[in-house]
């Protein structure tokens, strides 16, 4: 969704997708809000991971991948990849996070433990590390993620982190984006719309939940793979990420 700049808040604004609580289709984890009476919410389907006979669905696939070009094609699995077995395991992507460095830059200077003098990559590496030791270490739940930066004509160099949070702590999550880019949440800008969760004071970072069930999952997930293909521009270094990580799994998956 796209907040139009008003004489009050004319910093330039990222476009956003829909972003929900999800929750497993049973036993949802008991910190997880359901959005379950929405007349829009959707509980996805019965989703099996075993693998499929593709003789008859061979073609229409390979038609797809012949419409994308490679190196998007592989994201947009990925991602949907993450996307499902979050799911699945019943940590569903439920929030999108976006970072706007624009309008962090003259921020943050006397807020400890910002990032905001670091190169882009140790920021989004430093940001990706606070978030996975709070959701394990001190949550206790694992890190379901897809993210990406890109670069707009109006908002310049931002990052969207498209990811799974429990409902309750959302207060943490919040605590680690102000820690990080030294600005506070607002305490009004969250009342803009339903999805909204919170909004940093210069409009720097914003949380959004997932208010569309699985249907919201995928949704989220493809906004993140195609930012690239969105703004017109292919950066350098690394511009796309994930994180499937289990609470007692150490592996190279954790840290991507």
């Amino acid at each position: 969704m796209h907040i139009a700049p008003t004489s009050e808040r004319d910093s330039p604004r990222v476009k956003h997708p829909p972003a929900a609580v999800v929750s497993r289709t049973s036993r949802p984890p008991s910190s997880t809000k359901v959005h379950s009476k929405r007349a829009d919410w959707d509980a996805g389907p019965t989703i099996s991971m075993e693998k499929k006979d593709t003789r008859k669905t061979g073609k229409a696939r390979n038609t797809r991948q012949k419409t994308l070009p490679r190196k998007l094609a592989d994201r947009v699995k990925t991602a949907e990849t993450v996307a499902i077995a979050a799911w699945q395991a019943g940590y569903p992507l439920s929030f999108m996070v976006t970072i706007t460095w624009h309008n962090l830059r003259h921020l943050g200077k006397g807020r400890p433990g910002n990032v905001l003098g670091l190169p882009e990559p140790t920021r989004r590496d430093t940001l990706l590390q606070r978030l996975r030791r709070v959701l394990r270490e001190v949550l206790g739940y694992p890190a379901y993620w897809v993210w990406a930066k890109a670069e707009g004509s109006q908002v310049g160099l931002h990052l969207h982190i498209y990811l799974f949070w429990p409902e309750d702590h959302t207060d943490h999550l919040i605590r680690v984006l102000e820690q990080v880019t030294g600005d506070p949440a607002h305490p009004q800008w969250a009342d803009d719309a339903e999805d909204v969760v919170a909004e940093a004071h210069s409009h720097g970072w914003q949380v959004k939940r997932n208010l569309y069930g699985y249907h919201g999952s995928l949704k989220g997930a493809d906004y993140i793979a195609r930012q690239e293909e969105r703004h017109g521009r292919a950066l350098p270094g690394k511009s796309f990420g994930h994180a499937i990580c289990q609470k007692a799994n150490t592996g190279p998956n954790c840290a991507r």
